[in-house]
């Protein structure tokens, strides 16, 4: 979930569940909420608003990433030992 502020006092507001970024879109002194991804965000776009496709493909590719990389893990710490054995058995 990413963090909205007002671009004019800077008063930041954090969406209840269910509650529609559309519904934040002006503060109490009248200024535009921003949206941001992150709290360097804040700093760095100040007029970034993703579209709701963009972060759902962002938290899918870091779900990707992270299965690759355990079936990796998996299947190196299960090759050490066999490679271990068969070096063993062969060795001597």
């Amino acid at each position: 979930m990413g963090y909205l502020k007002c671009n004019k006092c800077g008063k930041r507001y954090q969406p209840q569940k269910g509650e529609s970024l559309d519904d934040l879109n002006v503060c109490h002194c009248g200024g535009e909420i921003g949206y941001y991804l992150s709290s360097y965000d804040l700093k760095r776009r100040p007029d970034y608003i993703p579209a709701d496709e963009g972060i759902k493909e962002e938290k899918a590719s870091d779900r990707t990433w992270l299965l690759i990389l355990s079936i990796v893990a998996v299947l190196i710490l299960m090759a050490l030992p066999a490679l271990l054995i068969y070096r063993a058995y062969f060795s001597g």
